[in-house]
């Protein structure tokens, strides 16, 4: 019992010590990584109406390999984060899109999906979402 609570307790730490800030990644072999990008985005409803987004997004990666591409690649990756949220806004009205949590999801997953190689990025998950 107290065997299985120290490396219950060392998995923990591993899992909290960044390895970029923002990020987490579970050390041991074998296991799924995740990375976590937080973004506070303007989004442009109309030249009237002006909302801030703020959303911690945690990217679920395939493997080893993904992992590595997207902390090497970090900055691109934020940036296509923020880019991504600010196109899919473009156009909508603020009371439009009160359901977007889902379909942003889903477009952040599969545009980011497509930057990266030999893997995957196997889910997205949008935590903190909110729009002000």
């Amino acid at each position: 019992m107290v065997k299985e609570n120290r490396e219950m307790e060392a998995q923990e730490k591993e899992m909290k010590e960044s390895v970029i800030t923002g990020a987490t990644y579970p050390v041991s072999t074998g296991r799924t990584g995740s990375i976590s990008i937080g973004s506070i985005v303007p989004v442009v409803f109309s030249q009237d109406e002006i909302r801030v987004m703020s959303v911690n997004i945690k990217l679920d990666i395939d493997n080893k390999k993904v992992y590595e591409q997207v902390k090497k690649d970090f900055p691109f990756f934020e940036e296509k984060v923020e880019s991504t949220i600010k196109k899919y806004f473009e156009g909508k009205f603020y009371r439009d899109i009160q359901f977007a949590h889902e379909k942003l999801r889903k477009e952040l997953h599969a545009k980011l999906n497509q930057e990266v190689k030999g893997g995957k990025i196997k889910g997205v998950v949008l935590e903190d979402f909110l729009i002000q």
